[in-house]
């Protein structure tokens, strides 16, 4: 974790730009059941995604 966080700090002080990509895994792909989502975490999806961003779980 502190290895990834110093990388991604370096990267924004580097003037690095680059947008990541999202891997994006169709339900029918992935065995995470939909009751574990909490209700707060889709709420937070939701509002970001009203204020025109893309959010993912």
């Amino acid at each position: 974790m502190p290895k990834r966080l110093i990388k991604k700090i370096k990267g924004l002080l580097s003037g690095n730009t680059e947008t990541p990509i999202a891997r994006v895994i169709p339900r029918g792909e992935h065995d995470f059941p939909e009751e574990d989502i909490r209700r707060s975490v889709l709420t937070v999806l939701d509002g970001l995604t009203d204020a025109g961003y893309e959010a993912y779980l």
